[in-house]
């Protein structure tokens, strides 16, 4: 069997189909999904934490600390104009799951957070001008 998450999940469930019991640590331990690695960086980033920081503390690679940061920006800017995680995931075609987490870190951060002020108030290409619907799909 391959190390990778991707080879590995798929070995688990071409077993599961052949019968056998293959117990994860989110079975035994019934613990449910937990906090996204995404949420813990950008509360992380909203802290204060430099990317560098960040990366010591939860293991990832800045290219992925700064991708989660960006889609924050994303989620947080739509937010600020008003739009609803329905509409948030057809422009941006994120899981509701994860617009929740990041509308939920937007909000509980408020608008004295100086990153968060500082992301609102610079202009930005992706949200500057108004999204237009046309035969129900979202067009830049």
């Amino acid at each position: 069997m391959c190390s990778r998450r991707s080879s590995i999940k798929r070995d688990v469930a071409q077993l599961r189909a052949a019968g056998v019991d293959v117990p994860t640590h989110g079975q035994v331990k019934a613990i449910g999904r937990g906090v996204s690695h995404k949420r813990q960086i950008v509360s992380d980033w909203l802290a204060g934490s430099t990317s560098s920081q960040i990366k010591q503390r939860r293991w990832h690679a800045i290219s992925s600390i700064e991708r989660s940061c960006r889609d924050f920006h994303r989620v947080a800017r739509l937010a600020a104009r008003g739009l609803d995680v329905a509409e948030i995931r057809q422009s941006t075609g994120f899981s509701e799951r994860l617009i929740g987490e990041y509308v939920a870190l937007y909000e509980a951060a408020g608008h004295d957070n100086e990153r968060l002020r500082h992301v609102l108030s610079t202009p930005d290409e992706a949200t500057a001008a108004p999204a237009e619907i046309k035969r129900g799909a979202w067009l830049k």
